[in-house]
């Protein structure tokens, strides 16, 4: 086990409000909690290392990605703004079930560790105690996914949930995340849509939504978000209390639109890249999905402009609320643009004004960033896989435009019609995405 030492004694009791207190003051200051103040269970935990893992909650918003972590590695101290903002998620759930399961408590025990050393050590590798909780958590949840009575129980999702957060965090794991990413989304289908019935059980399937869609998104698959049984998880989240929180209706309203995008995006890909030959009239009824997208899309822009209006929240930087603003345009605006350049992939012919909307929102969402990184910190390192979409967006421009040109444009299109493949080929490439 990790040694305690002086500096991180006494972060928490009944009567101190995390939810308002900074969580690196609370790390070195020791002098908040007597000592020998008793404790138990989740209190024993935080005291034991000097941290709420409740404050982790940021990261279990839908954002969170690959690219996320690799933000965290290059910028360390950009963790701190995350550990300000605690939100609803199922780290609110935790207090209550601390101690009552071994291979979760590993987990717990795991991240609190490697958080602590984080902020603590920044510039440290990490120590063999940390390791050796992170074997020992491996181990317990290893074996529970083998145990036929106890696999489909919700905290052997939350244990696999909270290693993945480990491993967000562990500068050498990026392919470890993305492998413990993909069993996460393999046991919450396995799981099936009608597993989640409670609060916890439906913040732990909210939680790993993001990786769900990213993940599908970059390896040419369908989603299960797609699917009106998964919608319909979704919706049951729904909290209309809140505006913008990430189980709020606006929110959610939009997840239950873009799910079908990682299926339109493979069956365009097929289309273009000779994966699955179509007839015409099925390239036609592509096309309508395409388009009746961008409609629901271009609808869903209009509740969310009515909302703010409705709402009249101002812009405070660093305020939860604004945040979320930040965080949800974004999304809308990321798959509107890549919507945009799908309808252009069908039909070239249709002109360079669809090539013209996708590139003014790369503009935007290019100037939203900058906003969230001078004024919204914690926004902005959820941005990061929207900014490599742009980039991705605003290189390829000119071979896309080249291709709306009736003459001198047939070199970037192919026989059916479509953009030629090389030139959808090399957008997806620089978005990381795989083409079979």
């Amino acid at each position: 086990m990790v040694q305690d030492s002086g500096i991180f004694h006494g972060a928490h009791s009944a009567n101190i409000n995390l939810e308002c207190q900074d969580p690196v003051h609370l790390l070195m200051h020791p002098e908040v909690i007597p000592p020998s103040m008793p404790s138990q269970g989740y209190d024993a935990m935080i005291l034991k290392y000097g941290f709420d893992i409740r404050d982790l909650s940021s990261l279990t918003t839908f954002h969170v990605g690959r690219l996320t972590a690799q933000a965290l590695i290059i910028e360390p101290h950009r963790l701190i703004n995350i550990l300000q903002c605690r939100q609803w998620s199922y780290f609110s759930f935790l207090p209550s079930r601390y101690g009552n399961c071994n291979f979760l408590d590993d987990a717990l025990d795991c991240v609190a560790a490697r958080v602590r050393q984080w902020i603590s050590y920044p510039s440290e590798q990490l120590n063999g105690a940390i390791l050796s909780l992170y074997s020992r958590a491996l181990r317990g949840l290893q074996a529970a996914l083998e145990d036929p009575d106890l696999w489909m129980e919700p905290d052997v999702l939350c244990a696999t949930e909270v290693l993945a957060l480990y491993e967000l965090l562990d500068q050498s794991k990026d392919i470890a995340w993305v492998k413990h990413a993909a069993g996460a989304t393999t046991l919450i289908t396995l799981r099936g849509p009608e597993s989640y019935k409670t609060d916890y059980e439906k913040a732990l399937f909210l939680a790993h939504v993001g990786p769900i869609f990213t993940e599908a998104l970059l390896t040419n698959s369908h989603c299960i978000l797609e699917e009106e049984s998964w919608k319909a998880v979704l919706r049951s989240v729904v909290n209309k209390k809140f505006s913008f929180s990430s189980h709020s209706e606006i929110v959610i309203l939009l997840w239950t639109i873009i799910g079908a995008i990682p299926g339109l995006f493979k069956d365009v890909t097929d289309a273009i890249c000779n994966l699955k030959a179509l007839t015409l009239h099925e390239i036609d009824h592509l096309t309508f999905r395409v388009r009746q997208l961008n409609s629901q899309l271009s609808q869903w822009h209009q509740k969310y402009e009515e909302l703010i209006h409705y709402t009249n929240l101002q812009e405070i930087p660093g305020n939860m609320e604004t945040d979320k603003r930040f965080e949800i345009l974004a999304v809308y605006m990321t798959c509107s643009m890549k919507m945009k350049r799908l309808a252009l992939a069908l039909n070239p012919l249709a002109g360079s004004t669809i090539e013209d909307e996708a590139q003014s929102l790369a503009d935007l969402i290019v100037g939203l960033e900058k906003r969230a990184y001078a004024e919204n910190p914690r926004a902005a390192i959820f941005m990061v896989f929207k900014i490599a979409i742009v980039r991705a967006t605003i290189a390829t421009e000119g071979e896309w435009r080249m291709s709306t040109f009736s003459g001198n444009g047939e070199e970037h299109r192919g026989p059916t019609g479509l953009i030629k493949k090389q030139v959808f080929e090399r957008w997806c490439n620089l978005m990381g995405r795989k083409m079979s």
